[in-house]
This record gives C-alpha cells, structure tokens and sequence, in this order.
C-alpha cells in the first residue's frame, strides 16, 4: 500500500516539474515577412510581425507579456514612404530585427475588354468569358454572375473583377447576352445519281456534337461525320441534329442508266434513238471546285444542253472533239441556230457517275483548264449510254 502511494506522489511530482519546465523555457518565435502598400498606416502592435501559429497557447501567453517594439526607422507611421525599413522588437532582452516594405500602389487597367458578350444557352463556361479580359498588370480575373441565367436567352449584367497581388481591386459591369443555339446547313436539297456522294458541312453555334440521320437508308446513307451517298433511285431526307435543333436536307436519287435501243446498232449517229440525259450534279461538283478558285459558276444552259445531246450522239460514231463530218464543236451551235462566242468541250467514256467523269477530268489537264476557265460563262454536263457504255460530254460556251 505505502509503495502505491509512493508511485502516485512521483507522478504528480513529474506533471509539475514538466509544466514548471513548459512555462520557464523561452519559447522560439519567427519574424513574419511584412509588407505594405503605399497609403497603409503602420502597426506598432508586435504581434502583427511574428509567427506564432506554431506555439502553445501557454507559450503564447508568455510571449504576449513579454514583448515590445523598442526601434522602427519609419519616416511616417500614417504613411510611410515607398522603401524598405526595419523594426526591433524586444523579447525577454533578446532583440528581433523584422524587415518591413512599402510598396507602391500599383494602378492598373483592363488593356483587353469587351463590354458586352455572347454566350450559347446551355453551353456556358466562366472561363471562356474570362479569357476576353486582360490587365497590365499580373491580376487574378473573377466573374460575379449570380444575375445570369445561362439557361435562359436574354440580357444579363455582371461584373469581371480583377484583383492584383497586394489585394487591390478592379471592377467592371460588363453585358452577357444568352443567345439560342443554332444550326444552319450548306445544302437543303441536292440531286444525286446513284453512287455520288457529298458531304454536309453544317455551321453550329453551340455544342458541336452533330447527328446525322436519314429517313430512308435504302436511297441515301449518311456517316456520323455527314458523308451522304446516293445508293438507290428515290427520296430521302438527311436529318441534322445539334443542341435540339434539327435541319433537313433533301436528297432525290436518279439513276445513271439511259433508255437505249440495242436492237439498232448502226454506226450512224442519226440512227441511235436512246436519249441522253443533264448530269446536274456533274456540273454542281465543276461549279463547287470553280468557287474555291474564285471563278464564277457556269449557269446552266438550254444552248449548251441542245448542242451536248446532238454532239453526245456523236461520240458513239467518232470518239473525239473533231465532229463526225471533220467540222469543229462550233459548226453544232451553228447548225441549231445559236450564235455565241468561244466554245469548250471535254469528254469522257466509262464512268458510271458524275463523281467519277468530273475525277477523271481533273486529272487531265486539257479538260481541267478547259472546265476552269474564267471565261466560259455556261455549260452543262450530260452522259449517254449506248450498248453497254457510258457517255458523258460537257459543252462550255461564252457570249
């Protein structure tokens, strides 16, 4: 029993030696690094230049009543000029020097803003607005938008805040317009042969997640990138779909193939009676690649489509630009009546869609320069099938 009380009496002796030492031994403080802007007053209160976040509250409390700020070197304790100084504080007769700046206020301004923007609905990001603005200084932008409703269009204001590193502040109202997604096509209705393809080239203001679909596959197919093709003779419409909002492009598919007559294969144009037929998209796919060039279409022409059915006839008999009486692509325009200025001619035997004759005419450079040229103001592409060929023909003429 004696020797359990002896124990306890240790113990309690021990927490007090350990409290007496806590309290005795002279804590170690750090000096804070201070500075001020220019205009601040200066605080003569000690505590505000140390650190003493890493202490006990006992020790803190020992610290407090020991300490006092005995030295400064400040010009102005209201407004101390731009520079550096020093401050010592005593501390249980021990001197801490703390280094002290003021630092001048630094003005700054937007170099970059815009008073008002244009957000999609539904498709708002804080920090695509924010990239608008730009100080000259090193700032931190913020946007105050609680008035928004970016699910809603209409007009908002907010402010863009810009804060530097000594804290100061810049604000601005600024307008936000919430405008409604859209989706415009380059196409609304095309003409198709079987086995020509395009691609639709939508404009999208808002989330460029794009859906393609068609209403009748079995005609005309369309990839998840827009690529159509014609598969079949019919109709078909192609559905663009982007943030809710659907567009249509019409699609009629015809076939490439021609009436022909087999039974009579005489080798005398006036005798072959299958009629030929306009490739549209033929001159369409011309025209598209004339505009990237920055030359002006070829109107379609009832001239230039007359003299292409008489001429195309011809092909079957004399493969070439020469008629089959010796006389040159002109004498046709003549014999029909037409008077017109400089003619052009290309042709082509084998394809089986307009894709593929137009492919092929710009490969070849005589053609290519012909279908190019700026001075040709009308044409028109037709095609011919006769015993088991393909004829295509394009007559291009100036006034």
């Amino acid at each position: 029993m004696k020797n359990r009380f002896l124990v306890i009496i240790i113990f309690l002796c021990l927490l007090v030696a350990i409290g007496t030492i806590e309290y005795f031994v002279t804590p170690v403080v750090e000096a804070k690094e201070v500075v001020y802007e220019y205009g601040d007053s200066v605080s003569l209160d000690p505590m505000n230049y140390l650190d003493l976040s890493e202490l006990s509250d006992v020790k803190q409390q020992q610290i407090i009543n020991k300490i006092k700020i005995i030295e400064y070197n400040f010009d102005n304790l209201d407004c101390p000029s731009v520079g550096e100084y020093y401050l010592i504080i005593d501390y249980d007769g021990q001197n801490i020097e703390i280094k002290v700046e003021v630092k001048e206020t630094e003005d700054f301004e937007f170099i970059e803003f815009k008073d008002s923007l244009e957000v999609i609905e539904g498709c708002f990001s804080k920090q695509e607005v924010i990239e608008n603005y730009a100080c000259d200084n090193e700032v931190l932008f913020d946007l105050e938008d609680d008035n928004v409703d970016y699910q809603t269009a209409g007009s908002y204001l907010a402010n863009i805040v810009a804060t530097n590193e000594l804290g100061k502040i810049l604000k601005k109202e600024i307008e936000i317009v919430v405008i409604k997604p859209t989706i415009e096509l380059d196409v609304s209705k095309k003409s198709l042969e079987i086995g020509d393809s395009f691609s639709l080239d939508p404009t999208v203001t808002g989330n460029q997640d794009i859906i393609y679909t068609s209403s009748n596959s079995t005609v005309a197919s369309v990839s998840s990138s827009g690529q159509v093709k014609a598969l079949t003779a019919g109709s078909a419409t192609i559905y663009v779909e982007a943030n809710g909002i659907t567009e249509e492009c019409a699609i009629t598919v015809s076939s490439t193939t021609a009436s022909t007559n087999t039974t009579n294969n005489s080798s005398s144009s006036s005798s072959i009676s299958a009629t030929p037929y306009v490739s549209s998209s033929a001159l369409e796919l011309i025209n598209q690649e004339r505009v990237k060039l920055g030359i002006t279409e070829l109107t379609y022409s009832t001239t230039a489509k007359n003299v292409s059915f008489v001429r195309i006839k011809e092909l079957v008999e004399s493969f070439s630009h020469l008629r089959p009486n010796g006389q040159y692509v002109s004498s046709a325009y003549n014999e029909l009546g037409y008077s017109i200025g400089a003619t052009g001619e290309c042709i082509g035997v084998g394809q089986t869609s307009a894709s593929q004759i137009v492919a092929r005419w710009q490969v070849s450079s005589s053609h290519w320069e012909a279908l190019m040229n700026p001075k040709y103001q009308y044409g028109v592409v037709s095609y011919y099938q006769y015993d088991g060929k393909t004829y295509w023909i394009a007559e291009l003429y100036a006034n």
